[in-house]
């Protein structure tokens, strides 16, 4: 299984390299598409295969699948740069999903007003969160909402976990950096093996959803591997995230992890 996934990876990598080099701009046009239409891709892959003279019908079909992982994970990356930008308080929806946030983990305790110190709680740096997402914007938010929200007894269960007196972590901002490096993998291609595979074995398209999964995956087991370590404080937080980077880049490159 795991040598069918290398192969399917292998092809993907070498097939987007071969397009972006090609002198056929209907062949390059697919790399660049800036969002993913089912009928325009077909449309682009059908004068590919005329342009080459494809003959085979099974070769189609796998030049067809191919091309769809590639173009919706190049979809995927234009939708994630686009959540990046500045998470802005004068933005209704996320001011909405700020709220919710709090909410979902703190169901029994009103939030006295919307800049607080309770938010610390959560384990934000100030009394306005808006301030912690200038890095990663509205992306950083939606993502532990995501959390919050579809897995919300795990959330507060890694939220209590996260305020242990001597092994704790700043939840929200461990989410935030969580983001922070789920995105750099994305940009720098280095999640195409974990996302196509899990599209072609769960027929489940490349998407928001599944990044958002991938978030609650990496936070899991973050949260597994700082507690798992001993630290002594929150100041080795830095030295042991440049570990747990290292490992767990690894295993989302060879090991499919999402189900």
């Amino acid at each position: 299984c795991e040598s069918k996934n290398s192969n399917l990876f292998q092809e993907c990598v070498a097939l987007e390299a071969s397009m972006c080099f090609s002198k056929s701009g209907a062949i390059r046009s697919l790399v660049s598409m800036s969002s993913f239409d089912s009928t325009v891709v077909d449309e682009h892959v059908q004068a590919v295969i005329l342009y080459k003279r494809i003959k085979d019908t099974s070769f189609q079909d796998r030049f067809r699948e191919r091309v769809h992982l590639i173009v919706r994970y190049n979809s995927l990356i234009r939708d994630v740069t686009e959540l990046k930008k500045s998470y802005s308080t004068d933005n209704a929806t996320h001011e909405a999903t700020l709220l919710s946030l709090w909410d979902c983990l703190r169901p029994d305790e009103k939030l006295k007003e919307r800049r607080c110190k309770q938010w610390g709680e959560l384990g934000f740096q100030g009394t306005d969160p808006a301030t912690d997402f200038r890095g990663m914007g509205y992306l950083a938010l939606l993502q532990l909402h995501h959390l919050a929200n579809t897995r919300t007894e795990l959330a507060r269960n890694l939220l209590l976990k996260s305020q242990h007196p001597e092994q704790g972590y700043p939840f929200a901002l461990v989410g935030i950096h969580t983001t922070s490096f789920l995105s750099t993998l994305l940009s720098s291609r280095s999640l195409r093996y974990q996302l196509f595979t899990h599209a072609q074995q769960h027929q489940h398209s490349i998407s928001m959803d599944t990044f958002n999964e991938l978030f609650i995956y990496v936070f899991t087991e973050f949260d597994k591997f700082w507690r798992g370590s001993g630290p002594s404080n929150i100041m080795q937080f830095n030295e042991r995230w440049t570990l747990f980077d290292s490992n767990v880049t690894q295993t989302l490159n060879t090991t499919l992890v999402l189900n």
